[in-house]
């Protein structure tokens, strides 16, 4: 009896798998060039701040994901990474500015040195929008 409850509820498993559905989805990950930043020209160590990054939505099928963030030293490197979901081409352009917050703490003072990936030029070499900005002990 053990073994038929077994066959059966392997049977079911398999049947209960529809693999068509997502057949046709591709997922790709994208870098997406930043437009404008807002942020402080000044900020004080220790503290939280939310800095607006406005960047293009080409497409129906781009979703904000994340960012890539390095740092090293007093530099910050920033870029918008957005997911691509393609369902059989259903994508509609659209061109839409996002603003999407991001959050920064500095921990020590000092001249922080931002640069917000803004595409590549003809080189290829990536082009950065930089903000040089101190970090002071009080405001």
């Amino acid at each position: 009896m053990k073994k038929l409850i077994v066959i059966l509820l392997g049977i079911f498993t398999l049947y209960s798998c529809d693999l068509d559905d997502t057949e046709n989805v591709l997922i790709t990950y994208e870098t997406m060039p930043i437009e404008t930043i807002s942020m402080p020209d000044t900020l004080q160590v220790n503290q939280e701040y939310n800095f607006d990054i406005n960047y293009i939505r080409p497409t129906t099928c781009h979703s904000f994901e994340g960012y890539d963030y390095k740092k090293q030293g007093n530099e910050r490197r920033i870029a918008v990474i957005n997911k691509i979901v393609n369902e059989a081409s259903n994508c509609e352009d659209i061109d839409q500015m996002i603003t999407e917050m991001f959050t920064f703490k500095a921990q020590d003072t000092g001249t922080y040195t931002f640069k917000f990936w803004r595409g590549r030029d003809a080189d290829g070499e990536a082009i950065y929008i930089v903000k040089e900005v101190p970090v002071v002990d009080e405001l």
